[in-house]
């Protein structure tokens, strides 16, 4: 199998692809996305953009830390 194959099947994690501080991005989003809503006018609802955070960890991470952006806001 081809190396870079091979990398990609066995990685099922953030941490065990050597790149945890990605979880800072969607962790980031939640917040600002958070803070956003609550500051915006009362018509204005940006609660359903929270499901970013939970794709953009399942671009880089495994089920289980996907899931847990997804349940966590």
């Amino acid at each position: 199998m081809h190396k870079v194959a091979e990398s990609v099947i066995s990685c099922e994690s953030a941490q065990t692809c050597g790149a945890p501080y990605l979880v800072a991005v969607p962790v980031t989003l939640i917040v600002v996305i958070t803070v956003a809503d609550i500051h915006s006018a009362a018509d204005v609802h940006l609660g359903s953009l929270l499901v970013i955070a939970t794709a953009l960890t399942g671009t880089f991470a495994g089920p289980c830390l996907t899931g847990f952006m997804g349940l966590w806001p």
